[in-house]
């Protein structure tokens, strides 16, 4: 069965993020099943202040067995909604069975406005 999860981020979380700090996207599955990550994509709404842009990656742990990092083109810097799609270094659907991370590659500074980071993904026994 296919599944969506969704994580929204407030402005004061955004500013708060540190670069290269990982935060949990999505959740490792349970024990002896892997989750085969479809898509990830965001949405963002901008606020009055641009952010300083920071782009995000999303993958495993850069420690992991199963490390794997994707660029989430997820920036709050028009003064419109955005849309942000897979861009750059595609590696979906990968199966994990680790924690969905994703961190930013600069600190975001200065800006308002709320980021949501979307992901379809199916929960199997491995094959």
């Amino acid at each position: 069965m296919i599944k969506v999860y969704k994580n929204s981020y407030t402005t004061a979380q955004l500013l708060a993020w540190l670069v290269n700090t990982d935060k949990i996207i999505l959740p490792a599955p349970a024990a002896g099943k892997v989750n085969v990550i479809l898509g990830v994509t965001s949405n963002s709404t901008y606020g009055t202040i641009v952010y300083n842009n920071p782009s995000f990656f999303y993958g495993t742990s850069p420690g992991s067995s199963q490390y794997n990092q994707n660029y989430l083109n997820a920036r709050i810097d028009q003064a419109f909604n955005t849309s942000g799609i897979n861009a750059g270094k595609i590696n979906l659907p990968m199966a994990i069975t680790e924690d969905l991370v994703m961190s930013p590659d600069a600190t975001p500074i200065n800006g308002n406005g709320s980021l949501d980071v979307i992901i379809i993904y199916e929960e199997k026994l491995p094959v």
